[in-house]
This record gives C-alpha cells, sequence and structure tokens, in this order.
C-alpha cells in the first residue's frame, strides 16, 4: 500500500509539472532546510513517545526505540493515520511494551502535541496577529 501510495504521487507530480513549476518558486537552501526541519520533527516524536514508555518502566534502547518509531513512520501515509500508532504499538509488543501502556503514551503524545500546536500558534499570532 505505501509503494502504491507513493507511486500515485509521482504519478500525481508528473502529471501537473508544469503547474508545479509554474507555482512553486522555491530556493534550493529553503527546501534543504525546510526538509530537515520536518526530519527532525520524527526524530523528537520517537524521543518523545521513548520518553513516555521509559516513564511507564519500558526502557527501549534508545536505537530500538528509533528504529520502530521510524518504520512506523512508512504507515503514517497509509489511509488513517492510525495505522501508524498500531504499527508502533505491534512492533514494540515483542520487546515486552504492553499494549494497553503504548496506547497510554500515544494518548498522551497527541494531548502534547496538541499543546505544542497551541503554543506555537499562539507565538505566531503573538509576532504577527494579521
Amino acid at each position: 500500500l505505501f509503494l502504491l501510495s507513493l507511486a500515485y504521487v509521482v504519478r500525481f507530480a508528473i502529471h501537473n509539472r508544469s503547474s508545479l513549476e509554474q507555482n512553486l518558486d522555491v530556493e534550493p537552501a529553503t527546501l534543504i532546510t525546510a526538509s530537515l526541519l520536518y526530519a527532525l520533527t520524527h526524530v523528537s516524536s520517537s524521543a518523545a513517545w521513548m520518553a513516555g514508555l521509559r516513564a511507564m518502566g519500558h526502557p527501549l534502547p534508545f536505537k530500538t526505540g528509533m528504529q520502530i518509531s521510524l518504520v512506523a513512520q512508512i504507515a503514517k501515509y497509509l489511509p488513517g493515520n492510525v495505522i501508524h500508532y498500531v504499527t508502533r504499538a505491534g512492533l514494540a509488543r515483542p520487546l515486552g511494551v504492553q499494549l494497553s501502556s503504548s496506547g497510554l503514551v500515544t494518548a498522551i503524545e497527541i494531548v502534547a502535541t496538541l499543546i505544542a500546536a497551541a503554543f506555537v500558534a499562539s507565538l505566531a499570532l503573538a509576532i504577527s496577529p494579521a
């Protein structure tokens, strides 16, 4: 499903190439910076998930936790972001992480994401109310 989704995106981009070229005027440095910052969100999200698990008594090694979380990111792009969380919980289960613990940490992560989004939005409005 992931490969089919990726193929669809590539097909769409090729089909709409002229429109993209006309409307997408982005400096390469900006695109690279944005890509690196987006990649950091995956790392910080993975670290937050592992911190929650550690607080609940499931000390996954950093490398293992990062691998689980980043592999599960692929499922994020399948229909319904829920598959991402289910995949992550399923990959962590053989390492002794209970599904109930993983589910609770995921709920905390979602709430933390909403709080962070509200903070960033408030900061943006304070900088530029327009």
